[in-house]
């Protein structure tokens, strides 16, 4: 029973190494969609001139931006009649507590709108671009970090259960 318990307890603390590495890697395949969902915006504004609440609908009906979920919710609080910054930064805030995001990037993310309709159709393209480089290069260097970190991580997990299997055995 005892070695039933370790063997449990072992395990758990690979799982949560292994879930660790996994958070980062979701995160950084987020700010990649953040840095595509941008440039979407980019060439929409370039070329359909859409008002802010028409792109947040043409972002959510595209499909490809399927696990930015706080596009959704932006669009439903700006049908209930939010204005449009306030819905993105409540819908970037709810996104925050359940994603893999940090606070840091949802301020990022937060930033990005608000310079979105404030300025003339070339600020506005200047906004897009800027942010999709800044997402862009989080990502790159994110994965850059992940490729060892990920390693690190289960090699870690690995070590501990079997120090914790081997202490109280």
């Amino acid at each position: 029973m005892k070695i039933l318990g370790l063997s449990i307890l072992s395990a758990l603390i690979v799982l949560a190494a292994n879930t660790l590495a996994k958070r980062k890697t979701e995160r950084i395949e987020i700010l990649s969609s953040v840095s595509l969902m941008i440039n979407y915006i980019d060439t929409q504004i370039a070329y359909s001139r859409l008002s802010v609440p028409k792109l947040l609908k043409s972002l959510e009906n595209s499909g490809e931006f399927s696990k930015l979920s706080f596009l959704k919710d932006a669009d439903a609080l700006l049908a209930g009649g939010q204005e449009s910054k306030t819905a993105w930064k409540t819908a970037v805030e709810d996104y925050l507590k359940v994603s893999p995001l940090v606070k840091e990037d949802g301020e990022t993310l937060i930033a990005f709108f608000n310079g979105l309709g404030s300025t003339d159709i070339e600020g506005q393209r200047n906004n897009c671009k800027t942010y999709s480089e800044l997402f862009k290069m989080k990502a790159e260097s994110m994965r850059k970090k992940a490729e060892s970190s990920a390693k690190l991580y289960n090699c870690l997990g690995m070590t501990a259960a079997a120090l914790v299997f081997i202490i109280l055995y």
